[in-house]
């Protein structure tokens, strides 16, 4: 009897765990408090902290929202510990999200959602764990101390990024991953760095700015002065778009570059005080007048117009005319013969050579009309006219004469396949493949057993037949024949003879008695 009334309180003790059990979790997401904790609420709450890997509350001001459906989404801010809270909640499906800050990262879900509904014991409890990260905020400053806008810094470490200074001159790199950085800074010119332009900083875990690493670079700008001058031919006139360069004498200075414009000036704005190389880029075919490359020293500041003056003078080269002699592709032909004779003096003529592109060039023309004419090559066929008339004019570029264009010789090779009676064979298969590489191709005979391959290039090609059986050849079966350049051109002949094989022609039997049988 002892004994069932022990197990029957045993029962009674198991069941009631179970039931506390099932009130203090929910599937999924929230742990609610036991009712010794806090009272039953009227309406749904929820309770919550947001707090570090070492589990310290983060606050004040940390945002958390909380959504149900399509209603507005309700935002509270964690206090000086961290905690947070929302009452008068509807039941339902609610998302809960944390607005992680600057320089931080999640170490739970930064969203998760959870079934809310009366008759909980207590407020629902939720948590949020996030991690410090680092940062660095770099300031950009001038030699009396204002911020310098657009200033690219660098970052190099576990990871790389890059930023250019804000209105307060300002870069802040956020999110870091604590450990040993080099921040540097490129200096642009006409700057001069008054700090060292790269520092090596040790970032740690920073729960809010004030925790940045923080490194200042300070820089001035130097004084200035300019260089503008004018680019003229022989009889100065303007010369455009000509390259003019200019670098300090010791070196210490990018080069710059500047064009030429429509009226032969340029400029060089922001030049250092102190000795400047300055010189042209001589095109070909020049003679310069005035030397192309000399210094001069920038005294003092100043902005245009009051810069330093100079002035560049070139001869321009001998009139000339220059085209180019291309194939049907456009592919330069080499060592044809182009001829140019002045239409107001016959007895000015000369001839030049196209290159390996098909270029050719003269020197020495005279202004005026100049008739230029191609010899033409044996069996190729003009897509051009042979023969233009060109107006030859002052220019530094020379004349271009118009592209003399031709179609490459073309060729063919035929035949015959026939019997030992001379008799055409239809429907045999003859191969062509160039020799010097490339794809076979086919052809077959018709019922005169002729066969044909047209538009072939000038060259070598082997021509076969293929056998088949029951035939013997007579002739020989591969032969290499040549497609050769002519003005009046006749495909190369073949011929393939076969005979057939000599029957192998029998007779056998039996003899039979009268009742059949063999004898």
């Amino acid at each position: 009897m002892k004994h069932r009334t022990t197990m029957a309180v045993y029962r009674t003790l198991a069941s009631f765990l179970v039931f506390a059990m099932l009130l203090m979790f929910v599937p999924g997401v929230a742990v609610a408090e036991t009712a010794a904790q806090a009272a039953a609420p009227t309406g749904i709450c929820v309770s919550g902290q947001v707090i570090d890997k070492n589990h310290n509350g983060i606050g004040p001001g940390i945002q958390v929202a909380a959504t149900l459906n399509a209603q507005p989404t309700i935002v509270v801010e964690t206090d000086a510990k961290g905690n947070f809270s929302l009452k008068d909640l509807a039941p339902g499906l609610w998302t809960f999200r944390v607005t992680i800050p600057d320089s931080w990262e999640a170490v739970t879900a930064q969203e998760f959602q959870a079934e809310l509904g009366y008759g909980h014991p207590g407020c629902y409890v939720i948590r949020f764990k996030l991690n410090p990260l680092g940062c660095i905020l770099v300031r950009k400053l001038d030699a009396d101390g204002k911020p310098v806008v657009d200033w690219l810094v660098k970052v190099s470490g576990p990871i790389d990024p890059e930023l250019k200074t804000d209105a307060n001159g300002e870069a802040k790199f956020t999110k870091l991953v604590p450990g040993t950085y080099v921040v540097s800074e490129t200096v642009p010119y006409p700057w001069k760095a008054l700090t060292p332009t790269s520092a090596v900083v040790k970032v740690l875990p920073a729960k809010d700015d004030k925790d940045c690493t923080l490194v200042e670079f300070k820089n001035e700008r130097q004084p200035t002065s300019c260089v503008s001058g004018t680019k003229v031919d022989d009889q100065h006139r303007p010369l455009a778009g000509w390259t003019i360069y200019a670098q300090r004498t010791d070196g210490k200075s990018p080069v710059f570059m500047q064009q030429t414009a429509a009226d032969g000036s340029f400029v060089f704005k922001d030049l250092t005080l102190g000795d400047w190389t300055i010189w042209e880029n001589v095109e070909a075919g020049w003679t310069p007048v005035t030397p192309a490359k000399f210094t001069v020293t920038l005294p003092k500041p100043s902005a245009p117009p009051e810069c330093v003056q100079v002035r560049f003078k070139n001869r321009p080269p001998d009139v000339c005319a220059d085209g180019f002699k291309v194939d049907e592709n456009g592919k330069g032909l080499a060592g044809w013969t182009v001829k140019a004779q002045s239409e107001a003096d016959p007895t000015l003529s000369m001839t030049a050579v196209t290159d390996a592109n098909g270029y050719y060039r003269f020197n020495g023309l005279t202004l005026g009309n100049w008739v230029f004419t191609e010899t033409r090559q044996t069996g190729w066929t003009p897509l051009t006219p042979d023969t233009v008339k060109v107006n030859i004019t002052a220019s530094r570029l020379c004349t271009r004469v118009p592209v003399f264009r031709n179609k490459s010789p073309r060729g063919c090779i035929e035949g015959y396949k026939r019997d030992d009676q001379r008799v055409g064979l239809p429907g045999w298969k003859v191969w062509l493949k160039p020799v010097s590489g490339g794809v076979a191709v086919s052809a077959q005979t018709d019922g005169t057993g002729y066969f044909r391959f047209g538009n072939l290039p000038v060259g070598k090609y082997e021509v076969w037949e293929e056998l088949q059986p029951g035939w013997i050849p007579v002739t020989p079966t591969k032969g290499v024949y040549e497609v050769v350049a002519s003005d009046n051109p006749a495909c190369v002949p073949v011929e393939f003879i076969n005979k057939q094989k000599p029957r192998d022609i029998c007779i056998d039997g039996y003899k039979l008695d009268y009742y059949n049988q063999k004898v």
